[in-house]
């Protein structure tokens, strides 16, 4: 098991584009990672980044087209 934080990741993965940013107290350098939709990492680049962590999702939905549909019908901005 991935655990809870992990299953959402690789849920995310399989509907969208995932990228995490990240850097760790004590780093000198943060971390951009690139996920395919099967949850593999592609690719790892050093970045420049505040301490912390981000998740990136792009195109929610966008290879199921009837979700990808209802999500724009129902989105709230």
């Amino acid at each position: 098991s991935l655990g809870f934080r992990g299953e959402a990741l690789s849920s995310l993965c399989n509907i969208a584009d995932l990228t995490i940013n990240t850097k760790r107290a004590g780093d000198e350098t943060g971390w951009s990672l690139k996920y395919d939709h099967l949850g593999n990492l592609v690719s790892k680049e050093k970045v420049s980044k505040n301490n912390g962590t981000q998740v990136l999702v792009k195109g929610l939905f966008k290879d199921l087209k009837v979700r990808h549909i209802e999500f724009k019908k129902n989105h709230k901005n």
